[in-house]
C-alpha cells in the first residue's frame, strides 16, 4: 500500500511540474516581443512576480478540489476510512 501511495505521489508531482511549466509558458507567450528580440531582464522579473501568485493560487485551488474529490472516492471504496480521520491514513493493517 505504501508503494502505491508513493507511486501516486510521484505521479502527482510530475503532473504538477508539467502543468506549471505549461501554464507559465502560455502566460509568457503573449508577452514576447513581436520581432523576436526578447524582453529586457527587468520586464522578465516583473512578469514572473506578477504572474506567479495567480498561477500558484489557481494550482492550489485545483489541487485542493482534486484532493477532496479523491478523498471522497477513497472513503467510498474503503471500509472504515474517513476524510477527517488522519489515523486511517497512518494505519497499516
Amino acid at each position: 500500500m505504501a508503494n502505491l501511495a508513493a507511486g501516486f505521489d510521484i505521479l502527482a508531482m510530475a503532473l504538477a511540474a508539467i502543468g506549471l511549466y505549461g501554464a507559465s509558458d502560455a502566460a509568457d507567450a503573449g508577452d514576447r516581443d513581436p520581432h523576436g528580440l526578447g524582453i529586457e531582464a527587468a520586464s522578465t522579473v516583473w512578469l514572473v512576480a506578477k504572474e506567479a501568485p495567480r498561477l500558484v493560487a489557481i494550482g492550489c485551488a485545483a489541487g485542493m478540489r482534486l484532493a477532496l474529490a479523491g478523498g471522497r472516492l477513497i472513503t467510498a471504496q474503503l471500509f472504515g476510512a474517513s476524510i477527517l480521520d488522519p489515523m486511517s491514513a497512518l494505519r497499516s493493517e
